[in-house]
């Protein structure tokens, strides 16, 4: 079976899978269950392959070779990395946010009355509060976050 593909098709599936390999690279290396680092590896060979046909979608300047096997070159790889830790920034917001809202959202009206509530009412509810999060992250990021100290 072939394949066709344009260069621009040829070059976002080497950044996509560059990408891809990042991230289960950093997973195999970090998370202590081996099907992250058997993926990395095997992305490691699918990267390898695909870089054989560079040449042919005028891609060259997409591949460094060591020891006989083909990657995709350092400073291409690092605009990737620059996407994935934008991501990964914004990511970190969110959950920080998502995790502030909901314990406020529950100290302020309690599981029962939540409980009580239409879906619409929880859901104005719980974005009054997640918006005032949002405004203090938009506008001071973690200058004014702190951990209280319990001392009277």
């Amino acid at each position: 079976m072939q394949i066709e593909l344009s260069k621009k098709q040829y070059r976002d599936l080497v950044e996509f899978l560059d990408t891809a390999n990042y991230i289960y690279g950093y997973a195999g290396d970090v998370v202590d269950d081996k099907k992250y680092k058997k993926k990395s590896d095997d992305l490691d060979g699918l990267i390898s392959h695909v870089l054989e046909s560079a040449k042919d979608f005028d891609s060259e300047d997409l591949v460094d070779e060591f020891d006989g096997r083909k990657f995709v070159d350092e400073e291409i790889s690092e605009k990737h990395l620059d996407m994935i830790f934008e991501y990964d920034e914004y990511i970190a917001w969110e959950k920080i946010v998502e995790m502030l809202t909901r314990r406020d959202f529950v100290r302020k009206y309690g599981i029962e009355k939540i409980r009580k509530m239409s879906d619409h009412e929880r859901i104005e509810k719980e974005g009054e509060i997640e918006d005032k999060y949002w405004e203090e992250v938009d506008e001071h990021g973690l200058e004014r976050m702190e951990i209280k100290d319990d001392e009277k």
